[in-house]
């Protein structure tokens, strides 16, 4: 059968058509009180009564090409009833064992990082003229993704698809409800018959690389300009009509949904309308149940408008929905619903009454004299009045638009007074209290993995000392927020001791201070607020404070042979003139262990030389990426030189017999400074791409061993010179020490996720295989079950496409994240610090030893720079203003962990957090080894050690339960960190005794 599917489209190719006499495709839609069971079988009668769209042209040819239909023809079959849309899809297929199903699907997750280069279908929905465009798609195994142009990649609507793969190809059966269609707030519901729709459907074809689409287009998907049309039928020409649908205001209290119906018909209709609310998000959800009801008689060829009054009371999220029915007819024949959230009034009034406790206790321990107290005691006492007038009068009237309103405005204020008191106030408060009167400032502190925003209160702990733990070989790090207490501004000097322990000295060498920097960001479409964003880290040991807080982050490190012990010294903030204005204790707990000196962890972020040289407008010499190893490496971010720096210091020479050979000591330095910052393994590809690598040896500059000449050489086998390349080069690292047979990989492809792409994996690992047998075959985006089993040596799939059980102990993975989404841990600018933290968490969870990022140092694109080099070159380097990547989206400062400095790389808070990660993951690592040591050892284990060590080493569910649902909370990480010290502390121990007892 696929043959002749085949057939039949070669033979329509015979038709001559251009693009100016093709018209935007056009299809009517019937509809039906009926619907499907989604199994992507299709075989329910209706499907033979629906509409059949199929002739799908193949797209991005352009205006002069001449327009061809697909070779692999695609059929979709629609209908509509009065919840949703159906569309049934049969993807015809002559190399059905070739089709790309990429991403696996899983039912309940609606947001994929889909493979984009794989087999695909796209739909392209506008429901009308003013409204957004909505873009659905979908693969052979069920995975889903979607987004709406007024709410970019954030909007998930709750549409459903369920495919199959035949021998003919591959089916879809798409349920896409008119209710979902709709952005919080918004009505929307079954489309009356008449209406007409903006659609396309699209078909990415992977084993023939066409691109089809079913409303022809010149260019590819997407093209708003070339969708054609829907056009709903409904059952007769004279079915009633809903001409509008205002829900009412959508706020608590008493409420009221104008219909208006049209009845085209000569007969009167007798209709009944029903109105339903439910919280489906409420915990535990409730019910759908009705809050109105009303018939009417509609005499024919008239309009009636219909007012249906609701009340809602409670708080949180509501769906309302809104159907009509015929008495004839058993279903509705027309549905909608919109969701809307209500304020939760009696949750901010219990948050009101414990921030008015706590914020009238401080004041009235404001000391008489103190500057601002006056006004703060009015201000307060008129809030606190109007806080009291909003408690009576929710006592008598409850929830009601009128009290939220009040609660809303006192919110708001409230948040303006709490502002002043976490920074003025409570700092005052806690200064004359801890009988430091002469200080200017107090000191709160906060984990590293919490972002404290510039116009927000600030929660940080206040404090009059600075406790930190930590092993040996590990750097840890706080955040101390200085929050002035005078308006008049000072220079601070930052400073600390030596910290001492017993005849043990930490040195003060080993604790560094940064200022935290802010980026300003668009507002984006995944909830995003607009504003400055902490992350940039600016090195800095003097300050100017002035009437806002200012946000220093504390790192202190330990050397691998640091004795342990409690270390204590003083954390001191002093004037020019050397007048002391803050000080506090600083102790830190060094662990009787430490880190790995080599980490077992792998770490492949990529590092691009472009982004250098257009901002520093030099190549990367030996002495810069010196420096930026320097600075990655304390934050375990290690880098090795990619291919642009690789191929400028090799030196090709060209002997007498006419052998080519390599040079690799120009090199030297690069790896050098790499393996000395903590780089633990060597791509010997040194790029993502190994194809690339080999053209880079397809046309050479090499050199005359005998007279030192430049010469071009077109070579006859890059291939084969590339596989010199690798075996030499392998060698070369070997020779020198610094990478074992056991650390030497070759990344041979990006995201392989189509079948050419598959077919160049294949070949490229069988060139490896060749020249080097023992290095490790990787490259990101690969995973069990994809086809490439056997010739990759190191899976690294996306967290998306990582499937557990696919994987035996022995498997080598890594991890691998390109424009993550929520709800897995995402890296980007606008998410929580922790989750950066949290991803090592998951890697251990799931015994996963690497991780690929597509980069460190994303610092825009080519365009970004064209436009930087019109600016200062002041501009370039990190600012608040400076130009954020991806902003505005939800992958703001995606990549993006260093910064552009005056003097080379800046940190961001982010890597701090990475670090964190990577030393937490190595803290598990270690608890593991002790734990093997002590079964080889037949050592006797008391119960208790081995049960709490074995549940850590699990993770706790209340930390990591999966890959999407992880712990927010810093403390819990804190914690659980704390116990696997202690843990291994106590095998250490266990094993030293044992040791010396034989």
């Amino acid at each position: 059968m696929g043959r002749i599917w085949m057939l039949l489209g070669l033979a329509v190719l015979a038709v001559t058509v251009s693009a100016e006499t093709i018209k935007p495709a056009r299809a009517f839609i019937p509809f039906f009180a009926e619907t499907v069971l989604l199994d992507g079988q299709m075989a329910e009668a209706v499907w033979q009564k629906a509409a059949r769209l199929e002739g799908f042209w193949l797209v991005g040819r352009g205006k002069a090409e001449k327009p061809t239909l697909a070779t692999q023809p695609t059929l979709v079959q629609v209908f509509y009833n009065a919840e949703a849309i159906f569309l049934g899809i049969s993807a015809r297929e002559a190399a059905v064992e070739k089709i790309n199903r990429s991403t696996p699907g899983e039912e309940g997750y609606g947001d994929a990082p889909l493979e984009w280069s794989g087999d695909l279908i796209e739909i392209f929905v506008k429901p009308g003229e003013k409204a957004p465009v909505y873009h659905l798609a979908f693969n052979p195994n069920g995975a889903r993704w979607d987004s709406s142009s007024a709410s970019s990649v954030s909007w998930s609507g709750n549409w459903q698809v369920a495919t199959r793969v035949t021998e003919e190809g591959w089916q879809a059966e798409v349920c896409l409800p008119f209710a979902c269609l709709a952005e919080r707030g918004n009505f929307a519901g079954t489309a009356n018959p008449g209406e007409c729709w903006k659609v396309n459907i699209c078909r990415a074809e992977r084993p023939f690389s066409e691109f089809s689409t079913w409303s022809y287009s010149p260019t590819l998907f997407g093209n708003e300009s070339a969708f054609g049309s829907f056009l709903f039928q409904g059952r007769t020409a004279t079915d009633p009509r809903i001409r509008l649908v205002d829900p009412g205001s959508l706020l608590a209290g008493k409420n009221e949904l104008t219909l208006e119906l049209d009845n085209p018909s000569g007969n009167s209709l007798e209709l009944e309308v029903v109105l339903r609310l439910s919280q489906p998000a409420a915990r535990p959800a409730v019910e759908e149940k009705d809050v109105a009801r009303e018939k009417l008689v509609l005499r024919g060829q008239s309009q009636a408008r219909l007012k249906l009054p609701y009340i809602i009371q409670q708080a949180g999220f509501h769906r309302l929905s809104c159907s009509v029915y015929l008495p004839s007819v058993p279903v509705a024949i027309f549905t909608g619903a919109v969701g809307f959230e209500i304020y939760p009034l009696p949750d901010r009034v219990r948050e009101f009454k414990e921030i008015q406790q706590e914020i009238s206790r401080c004041l009235q321990q404001v000391k008489p004299g103190t500057a601002g107290r006056a006004q703060w005691q009015k201000t307060w006492a008129g809030l606190k009045a109007e806080l009291e007038k909003l408690y009576a009068e929710v006592g008598k009237t409850g929830v009601n638009q009128s009290t939220i309103a009040e609660a809303m405005a006192l919110e708001k204020n409230l948040f303006s007074f709490r502002k002043i008191y976490t920074r003025r106030i409570r700092p005052s408060v806690w200064l004359q209290k801890s009988q430091r009167p002469g200080a200017v400032f107090a000191v709160a502190e906060e984990y590293s993995g919490v972002k404290i925003f510039q116009d927000e209160p600030v929660a940080a702990r206040l404090t009059e000392n600075v406790k930190i733990s930590l092993a040996g070989g590990e750097s840890e790090s706080r955040q101390l927020v200085l929050l002035p207490v005078i308006d008049t501004p000072v220079q601070v000097l930052v400073k600390t001791s030596d910290l001492v322990s017993g005849q043990q000295i930490l040195p003060a060498s080993q604790i560094s201070f940064h200022r935290v920097g802010y980026l300003r960001i668009k507002e984006a479409p995944v909830g995003t607020r607009g504003g400055y964003w902490p992350d940039p880290l600016f090195p800095v040991n003097s300050l100017d404070l002035k009437d806002e807080p200012e946000v220093i982050l504390l790192t202190v490190h330990a050397e691998r042979n640091q004795p342990a012990g409690t270390y204590r010294g003083s954390l001191s903030f002093d004037t020019p003139e050397g007048k002391p204005v803050q000080k506090l204790d600083l102790v830190v707990e060094v662990f009787p262990f430490s880190l790995p000196e080599r980490s077992p962890f792998r770490m492949d972020f990529w590092f691009s030389e472009h982004h250098i040289a257009a901002i520093y407008r030099q190549p990367l010499t030996p002495e810069f990426f010196r420096s930026c190893m320097e600075v990655m490496g304390q934050y375990r971010l290690a880098a090795y030189p990619q291919l642009p720096t690789v191929m400028r210091n090799v030196v090709i020479y060209l002997e007498n017999d006419g052998e080519l050979t390599f040079d690799f000591r120009g090199l030297e330095p690069y790896l050098k400074a790499a393996t000395e910052h903590g780089l633990n393994f060597i791509n010997i590809s040194f790029t993502n791409h190994y194809q690339s690598l080999v053209h880079q040896f397809e046309k050479i500059t090499a050199v005359r061993r005998d007279n030192g000449e430049k010469v071009t050489i077109l070579v006859t086998s890059p291939e084969q010179l590339t596989r010199k390349f690798l075996k030499e080069v392998t060698e070369y690292v070997l020779e020198r020490g610094w990478f074992t047979r056991e650390e030497i990989y070759c990344d041979v492809i990006d995201e392989p996720w189509n079948e050419p792409a598959r077919q160049a994996l294949k070949k490229a690992a069988a060139a490896v295989r060749e020249a080097v047998p023992f290095a490790r075959i990787y490259g990101a985006g690969t995973y069990k079950g994809m086809g490439v089993d056997g010739f990759i040596d190191t899976w690294v799939p996306q967290l998306r496409q990582f499937q557990p059980e696919n994987y035996q102990p022995g498997d080598e993975v890594w991890l691998y994240q390109c424009l993550y989404k929520v709800p897995f841990p995402t890296f980007t600018l606008n998410r929580p610090g922790l989750e950066v933290r949290t991803q090592f968490w998951i890697n251990w969870k799931y015994r996963i030893t690497g991780f690929l990022y597509w980069s460190s140092i994303y610092w825009g694109t080519s365009r970004d720079y064209s436009q930087l080099n019109q600016r200062p070159v002041r501009d370039f380097f990190v600012h608040p203003e400076w130009p954020v990547p991806f902003d505005g989206t939800d992958y703001v400062g995606d990549a993006l962990f260093f910064y552009p400095g005056p003097q080379g790389l800046l940190p961001g808070l982010r890597a701090v957090n990475i670090r964190d990660g990577v030393e937490d993951w190595e803290y598990l690592y270690l608890l593991g080894k002790l734990m093997e040591e002590a079964k080889k050892a037949g050592v006797a284990v008391p119960e208790e050690l081995m049960k709490e060590s074995q549940s850590l080493l699990k993770v706790p569910e209340e930390a990591v339960a999966s890959p999407r649902k992880f712990t927010d909370s810093p403390e819990m990480i804190e914690k659980t960190r704390e116990k696997v010290a202690k843990l291994i502390i106590r095998w250490g121990k266990l094993l030293s005794t044992t040791r010396r007892g034989r």
